[in-house]
C-alpha cells in the first residue's frame, strides 16, 4: 500500500456526495430551481423507464411501458457541477476538474440547506461520499505493478490477464463506517495510451442523522478519512509515482 499525501495530479474524474431521506412534504422543484438558479441555470428531468413484454410460444403478444418521474438535474454553467433531487434525497455530482475536497463538501451542504428547506426532511439515513478514479497505465504495465492486491488469475490458465473486476465492502469498527471498493480493467481516458484503471470508492454511513450541516459535516470528514484510506490502500508507491507527475497541475482531495 502507499502512504497518504496529497497528489499532484489526482485521478478522480467524478465525486458524489449522497443523502438518502425522506421529505415530509412534496418537493417543489420550481422553489428548489429558483433557489439555486444563478449558478445552476440548467434543468433536466430524470425518469426511470420500465417494460414488460409476455411471449407465447415464442411470440411477443403483448407489451407495457412505464415512464416515471424520479427527480431533477440542476447544471451549472459548464455542466461540472450537478444538484440531483429526487423522493427518496439529494446528491452533489462534480465532475472534473476536480476542485478539493474542501469545496465539494461545502458545496454539496450548500445545496443541501436548500432542499432541507423545500423538502423538510427528518434525518438522513444513509449518507455516502463516493469517488471514482480513473488512471491511465503506461503501455505495456501490469495493472499488478499499480495495485496493492494485484489481480491473480486460476492456476494453469495463463498470466496474461485481459480484463478483471474487484469489489471489497468493508467496515471500520471505531467509527461503524461502512466502505465499498471496486478496482477494475477500463479503457484508457480518450487522448491517452495505455491502458485504464477504474479505482471507484464508496464510503458511507448507514445511520439516522440530522439534517443541520454543522451535524452532517463531521461525519463527511470521517468518510472522506476513509476514502482516501481506501485509495491508497488499493494502490503502490508506483502508482504515487505516476501521479505526481512533473506536468501535475491540480491538488488531492
Amino acid at each position: 500500500m502507499a502512504r497518504e499525501q496529497e497528489l499532484r495530479r489526482p485521478p478522480i474524474t467524478e465525486a458524489l456526495v449522497d443523502f438518502r431521506t425522506s421529505p415530509t412534504r412534496p418537493l417543489d422543484e420550481t422553489a428548489f430551481g429558483d433557489a439555486i438558479r444563478e449558478m445552476y441555470p440548467k434543468k433536466r428531468s430524470q425518469h426511470e423507464i420500465k417494460a414488460q413484454l409476455r411471449v407465447e410460444k415464442d411470440k411477443p403478444v403483448s407489451s407495457a411501458f412505464d415512464r416515471e418521474l424520479l427527480g431533477y438535474h440542476y447544471l451549472s454553467r459548464d455542466e461540472r457541477s450537478i444538484a440531483q433531487v429526487r423522493r427518496n434525497g439529494f446528491t452533489y455530482n462534480r465532475l472534473s476538474p476536480y476542485p478539493g475536497g474542501d469545496a465539494v463538501l461545502d458545496d454539496a451542504l450548500k445545496l443541501w440547506a436548500v432542499y432541507v428547506e423545500i423538502a423538510a426532511p427528518n434525518c438522513v439515513s444513509r449518507l455516502a461520499l463516493r469517488y471514482i478514479n480513473h488512471l491511465t497505465l503506461p503501455t505495456g504495465e501490469q495493472a499488478g505493478k499499480y495495485l496493492f492486491m494485484p489481480p491473480t488469475p486460476p492456476e494453469g490458465t495463463g498470466h496474461l490477464i485481459e480484463a478483471f473486476l474487484n469489489r471489497v465492502r468493508s467496515h471500520d469498527p471505531e467509527t461503524g463506517l461502512k466502505v465499498t471498493t471496486s478496482v477494475a480493467s477500463a479503457p484508457a481516458k480518450p487522448g491517452t495510451k495505455g491502458s485504464g484503471l477504474i479505482v471507484d470508492i464508496d464510503a458511507y454511513r448507514l445511520a439516522d442523522i440530522g439534517v443541520a450541516g454543522d451535524e452532517l459535516r463531521p461525519v463527511l470528514e470521517s468518510l472522506r478519512s476513509l476514502k482516501n484510506r481506501a485509495f491508497f490502500g488499493s494502490i503502490t508507491d508506483a502508482t504515487v509515482e505516476l501521479l505526481n507527475g512533473d506536468d501535475a497541475n491540480v491538488r488531492s482531495g
